[in-house]
């Protein structure tokens, strides 16, 4: 058992500890914008192999300074078993073509509406249009502190408006809005 009074101060310490790792977080995040990090290049083909294959709501962030797992999330949706296949496909393909990189393996599955490719510093997340919003990867990881990978230069012109910055899911691209009512059964599985 510790001493007393490493018990009342233990607690001191740790809150000390956890403020300049903070502090120090922040000035490497100051140091190295998201538009110099070398893994961007990379962010952009899996933007451009799901965009090719019309994923919505395409969204990447680089959560680096806030997540010891890993260095970018990607998130987009397609909107049926056999989009989110050819999604998946197509982006495991362009990452080994254009970068010479296999993704370490893949987690879920686009039948459970949920699949992660893991390419280590990259997780791409490839959903349903109701989990996704279910799950809000995006708030989660804002509030976290994570920074948004700019995306409009490399997506279609036709879905650009209201997803290169994250929570504006928007189903069918543009500002079109939900076409179904949410007591209903999920469309993806119709």
């Amino acid at each position: 058992m510790l001493p007393r009074k490493v018990r009342r101060e233990l607690p001191k310490l740790i809150e000390e500890t956890r403020q300049l790792e903070l502090r120090r977080k922040e000035e490497e995040r100051e140091a190295d914008p998201v538009s110099h990090d070398p893994q961007v290049p990379t962010i952009y083909t899996i933007a451009e192999a799901g965009d090719l294959h019309k994923a919505d709501g395409i969204s990447a962030m680089r959560v680096k300074y806030c997540s010891d797992v890993t260095d970018f999330i990607v998130l987009m949706h397609g909107h049926s078993v056999p989009q989110n296949k050819a999604i998946a496909n197509a982006i495991e393909d362009a990452m080994a073509r254009k970068h010479g990189i296999e993704a370490k393996r893949r987690d879920g599955s686009v039948d459970g509406g949920w699949l992660v490719l893991d390419y280590g510093s990259i997780l791409v997340n490839i959903m349903t249009p109701k989990k996704r919003e279910y799950y809000n990867m995006e708030g989660h990881w804002r509030k976290q502190g994570s920074e948004p990978v700019p995306l409009a230069h490399v997506l279609r012109s036709d879905v650009r408006e209201g997803y290169s910055t994250g929570r504006d899911v928007t189903y069918g691209g543009g500002n079109r809005q939900q076409p179904w009512e949410e007591e209903e059964v999920d469309p993806f599985w119709s």
